[in-house]
């Protein structure tokens, strides 16, 4: 159907200049993900290598739930916040102000989603894979926590990449690799949880690398970005642990999902409302505007 309706035809004619000017960036990116991909690949064996086959497979199994979790929010921040930097790229205040904002949607979403994963990882183990694996639930709920700060670091990477700093990209994500196999490999004798605590506890601390950068090429300061996130994370560990308590009680797996996931949505969604976020509201308007549009 489009070779019928479409007047456009391929030809054998090449134009390479176009290509070697993308070269010097587009090079920093494939070196990145390629060694993104080898240090998970060595991270891996060194699980197999310093713990069973039963610890291995109880981390594949927590960390494939927490990938589900976090890659969908990660896709959506990854979709938006690189072509919205690059646009504002030219003007710093407009940068800053967009940055920020999107840093909230971030939290807004991030924090209680991934917080909400952990509090029902019981469940969703038991439901879905039976009990016979549920030590892989304190794998997976440490693991949510990570996930939980995963898309912060992706604004970060986002921004460098739009305002033309591809090399503090690929050179900051290589250190965090090298950073994060010290961790597991000063931290594995004390066992896969403290090993995975470790972990997370590095992933965050880094963060504050990549705020480093962002305060020196955009002017973000610290302080701004804290009072960012920081209400959106206090409310979701505050929702997230009155839900957990409270939903204990109930003893049928079933319900006791269904219970955490309503619990925590309404609560979540109640003091949204309540303090003002200007966020919630916003997403509020967009929803509903959409819905009318269509």
């Amino acid at each position: 159907l489009l070779w019928i309706f479409s007047p456009w035809r391929p030809t054998f004619s090449f134009r390479f200049h176009p290509l070697l000017e993308l070269l010097p960036f587009s090079s920093k990116l494939l070196f990145t993900s390629l060694f993104t991909h080898i240090n998970n690949n060595i991270f891996s064996a060194l699980l197999g290598r310093f713990y069973t086959i039963q610890q291995a497979g109880y981390y594949s199994q927590g960390s494939k739930w927490t990938t589900m979790g976090y890659s969908t929010i990660f896709g959506m921040i990854n979709s938006v916040g690189q072509p919205v930097f690059r646009e504002a790229s030219e003007d710093r205040q407009r940068l800053q102000n967009i940055f920020r904002k999107l840093m909230r949607f971030t939290a807004f979403v991030s924090f209680p989603a991934m917080l909400g994963l952990a509090i029902v990882s019981q469940e969703l183990i038991v439901i879905s894979i039976t009990e016979k694996w549920l030590p892989c639930v304190p794998v997976m709920q440490i693991l949510c926590v990570w996930g939980a700060f995963m898309p912060i670091s992706t604004l970060y990477s986002n921004l460098m990449n739009s305002i033309g700093r591809p090399n503090v990209y690929m050179w900051n994500t290589i250190a965090l690799g090298i950073f994060q196999l010290l961790c597991v490999w000063g931290s594995y004798p004390y066992g896969l949880n403290i090993m995975l605590i470790v972990y997370t506890a590095a992933n965050i601390f880094w963060l504050l690398i990549w705020h480093y950068f962002a305060h020196k090429y955009i002017g973000i300061s610290l302080l701004n970005t804290l009072k960012d996130i920081a209400p959106y994370l206090i409310i979701s560990v505050a929702v997230m642990t009155f839900t957990y308590w409270v939903a204990g009680y109930v003893k049928n797996i079933y319900l006791s999902l269904l219970a955490k996931i309503a619990l925590a949505a309404s609560l979540y969604i109640f003091l949204m409302w309540s303090l003002k976020s200007t966020v919630f509201r916003e997403s509020l308007q967009y929803l509903f505007k959409k819905k009318t549009i269509q």
